[in-house]
């Protein structure tokens, strides 16, 4: 299983270089593929070295990650927006 990691991970990295693969996509396979061995690993003894090979352990993608700061850019607009209407100071937002 190590090797085929390895092996993949290679592949991604040379899809990324000739361009086939953006950031974003390359960021978000190899955190797919972390997700899928640390739910097939379950916390055993293999997990952290098999994840370590993807890079590391990656939660969130970075899609993901970027409409989070978005809805809590317009989540905080929204708020100001909603405290100038009914009046108070900026310290009470």
């Amino acid at each position: 299983m190590v090797e085929e990691l390895t092996y993949f991970r290679d592949e991604l990295v040379r899809l990324h270089q000739e361009g086939e693969l953006s950031d974003d996509e390359l960021v978000d396979l190899k955190g797919f593929v972390n997700a899928i061995i640390t739910h097939i690993t379950n916390g055993n003894k293999n997990e952290e070295r098999l994840v370590n090979i993807m890079g590391g352990t990656i939660i969130e993608t970075e899609s993901e990650r970027l409409m989070r700061v978005g809805a809590d850019q317009g989540a905080a607009k929204m708020a100001v927006e909603m405290g100038q209407e009914y009046g108070l100071s900026d310290e009470e937002i």
